[in-house]
């Protein structure tokens, strides 16, 4: 079919669409490569735990949460990597106000241009906020 265009990807690299998205997003989003290193995160993230996007950016789970928490998440994040798709599962969060909040979790992993993975994508939903939507 003549007139059919293909879509202006650079937008992607060339913007700040994709921060855009996430920060418009009212839930904690972030994204990490194989290796369990966070790659980026949206502000929502960023003020649940109480870090500016440069103290995220590069750590580990083990790095911005307690320890006993960080197991829950890495545990999750192999499992994930491992099996591929998504995953969704109940846990806490420490918030950088200290107080230790329920939620959901909710991830899938990307993959690269060969197909292979390359990392996970993942979002906090905050039981609080569940709860906000109900009481609507």
């Amino acid at each position: 079919m003549s007139g059919i265009t293909q879509p202006p990807w650079h937008i992607l690299t060339d913007t700040d669409l994709v921060a855009a998205l996430m920060d418009v997003i009212p839930h904690p989003i972030f994204f990490k490569d194989r290796e369990g290193r966070y790659l980026g995160c949206n502000s929502h993230f960023c003020q649940m735990l109480g870090y500016g996007h440069d103290e995220v950016v590069g750590k580990t789970v083990f790095e911005i949460a307690p320890s006993n928490l960080a197991q829950v998440y890495h545990e999750a994040d192999i499992k994930l990597m491992e099996a591929g798709g998504t995953q969704c599962y109940a846990s806490s969060v420490k918030y950088g106000d200290g107080l230790t909040r329920r939620g959901v979790f909710f991830k899938s992993v990307f993959h690269d241009k060969d197909g292979m993975p390359a990392g996970l994508v993942g979002m906090f939903y905050p039981m609080e906020f569940m709860l906000h939507v109900i009481d609507m």
